[in-house]
This record gives C-alpha cells, sequence and structure tokens, in this order.
C-alpha cells in the first residue's frame, strides 16, 4: 500500500491488479477502506464480519480498540498507523481473494479475468507431392478433354498463350499442343506473321 500511495503521489496514477488508475481513485479507496475499518461493528451489518476478520489478520483488537468513533486524523497516532495497517491486510486480502469486497470499486483489486482467444486452426500439413499429383491430374484430364473437344481445346491453347506476344513463342506452344495429340485444326490458325516467323 505504501508502494502504492508513493507512485500515485510521484507519478499520478496507480497500477491495480484489473487496470491503472488514477491518483484520486487510489486515495479514495484507501480512504473508503479506512472509514469502514474505522467504524463501529454495531453499525455495518453484514460487513462486520469481513472487517473482523480484517482486523484479526493484523493481530488488533477490532478499530484498534477504539471505542468512540472519531475521524482518522484524530485518532492517536497509534490507532493511525494500525489502521493503515489493517487497510494494507484489507487490499492483501482483496487480492487474494480471501474476502470478498461488497462495493463496486473492490473489483479493481481483483485480476483481470482470463480471456480465452481462439487460437486458429491447426494447419495442415503441407504436403507437396500431393499437390503437384493433384495438378498433375487435372492437367491430363484438361489434355484429355481438348483431344475430342476443339471448343475446349481452343479455350485451353487461349489461356496458355494469352500472354504471349512473341508469334514464334505461339507457333511453338502450337507444336506443344500436337505433341500432346491435341489436333491442330482444333487450335487457331497461325497469322501470317507468325508463319513467316517459322520459316525464319
Amino acid at each position: 500500500m505504501d508502494r502504492r500511495t508513493w507512485h500515485a503521489m510521484t507519478t499520478g496514477s496507480v497500477e491495480l491488479p484489473r487496470r491503472r488508475v488514477h491518483a484520486g481513485v487510489w486515495f479514495r479507496l484507501i480512504r473508503t477502506i479506512i472509514d469502514e475499518l474505522s467504524t463501529p461493528v454495531s453499525e455495518c451489518g453484514a460487513a462486520s464480519r469481513l472487517i473482523r476478520h480484517v482486523w484479526e489478520e493484523t493481530g488488533y483488537p477490532v478499530r484498534a480498540g477504539q471505542l468512540v468513533w472519531r475521524p482518522h486524523e484524530d485518532f492517536p497516532l497509534v490507532v493511525q498507523l494500525r489502521t493503515l495497517e489493517a487497510a494494507a491486510m484489507a487490499i492483501h486480502l482483496l487480492e487474494s481473494k480471501t474476502i470478498t469486497g461488497r462495493g463496486p470499486d473492490a473489483a479493481l483489486f481483483f485480476p483481470q479475468p482470463p480471456t480465452s482467444v481462439y487460437g486458429g486452426d491447426v494447419p495442415a500439413k503441407d504436403n507437396i507431392a500431393e499437390h503437384w499429383a493433384r495438378a498433375r491430374a487435372l492437367f491430363d484430364e484438361v489434355v484429355e478433354e481438348a483431344r475430342h473437344d476443339p471448343i475446349a481445346a481452343q479455350r485451353f491453347f487461349n489461356m496458355v498463350t494469352c500472354w504471349q506476344t512473341s508469334p514464334a513463342a505461339i507457333l511453338a506452344m502450337r507444336v506443344q499442343f500436337v505433341d500432346l495429340g491435341i489436333p491442330e485444326e482444333f487450335l487457331s490458325h497461325p497469322t501470317k506473321e507468325e508463319g513467316l516467323q517459322n520459316v525464319e
């Protein structure tokens, strides 16, 4: 508690288990705990059990033995110090979940609840050989269809040569198609430039 209070005074904020809070929030929390620990047990209702437990953990009598309520600053110094020690004990018990605070701000002393983040599916093993085998099988299917269907042959040829600008490269591709058993008449006819290039 002293370390956090010093941090609040020197930096203006305090790191609590749940989140960082402004120094003003920290001092209000401390003051609230001190006031609750100083309240006569007869006025605490259901919280009296928690207050007794905190004081028992310090080894001091409830309210540091004071019978009459006074503001914290009006108590003798020894009582003030014991009350501050009890406040530190209350914070420790809250953070260790030994006690549960009833106010909404008590959650600031609890650890951030775990958030489960989906880690994603385990990637399947990338079997390159299987990919190449599938690609080869698909290629063979396309070639087989092109051997019997002129429209399929023309689409296949157009796809393979669509980025070719060299007539010689297009003519060479036509030769490769014929070597695959695709009839030449299924393919587009060579242009004049392609034929001249072939002659050259």
